[in-house]
């Protein structure tokens, strides 16, 4: 515990076109957006929020959705337990929540 945690980048799995990046942009409250792109074709949008020391929200949704539509799937980084809780809004993948009320989601496995 305590300990920083590290990311290191690595590379694409070969089935993973070679044309594929990722673009970043910090945004406002500590949130970073990012745009998942194979050419010029966006293939979805994925945000971040570092919400505490130890809560982070992942967001992913098809490019330019709004933060309000329940078009997100959202799942929570809890570090504050010895083994990392990684769970999803309403314990599943469906893209079926909003961005803005992630902090009041239930999560579940």
């Amino acid at each position: 515990m305590g300990d920083d945690v590290k990311f290191e980048k690595t590379p694409f799995p070969s089935s993973v076109p070679a044309e594929t990046v990722i673009e970043t942009e910090e945004q406002a409250g500590g949130e970073h957006r990012q745009v998942v792109k194979v050419g010029e074709k966006a293939l979805y949008e994925v945000k971040v929020d570092t919400a505490s020391a130890t809560i982070t929200y992942i967001g992913k949704a098809a490019p330019g959705t709004s933060a309000g539509a329940e078009e997100w799937q959202i799942l929570r980084i809890d570090t504050s337990v010895l083994a990392a809780d990684i769970l999803y809004a309403d314990g599943d993948t469906a893209f079926d929540n909003e961005w803005d009320e992630r902090a009041g989601l239930s999560y579940g496995p």
